[in-house]
């Protein structure tokens, strides 16, 4: 079972993430009160802490989980993936309206 470790938003465009303990959802604007989250298709992005270590101690750095500018961290979820017509993996993670045949 996955676990939510973290919330955060951006006050404007190009400000620093505020983390904050709740939020409200829609699903046109994504996280309310977040400047980037009117973005098409972009409205939540969700940053799994496991990957966020591990790139960051191959990078030999240790970084707050914000500076990856991502609304949600989460742990214990294994990230959804596909190979797309180039042979290229990539992550693929849909609104539960528009299923994906990752899910």
């Amino acid at each position: 079972m996955g676990i939510l470790l973290g919330i955060a938003r951006a006050p404007a465009l190009r400000a620093a993430l505020v983390e904050v303990d709740e939020v409200e959802v829609g699903d046109s604007e994504g996280i309310r009160g977040d400047a980037r989250g009117r973005k098409s298709g972009r409205q939540v992005t969700i940053l799994f802490r496991e990957g966020w270590e591990s790139a960051c101690r191959e990078l030999g750095v240790t970084l707050p989980w914000v500076t990856r500018r991502a609304n949600l961290l989460v742990e214990g979820i294994a990230p959804p993936r596909r190979v797309d017509d180039c042979g290229s993996e990539t992550w693929c993670w849909r609104s539960p309206r528009r299923p994906s045949p990752v899910i």
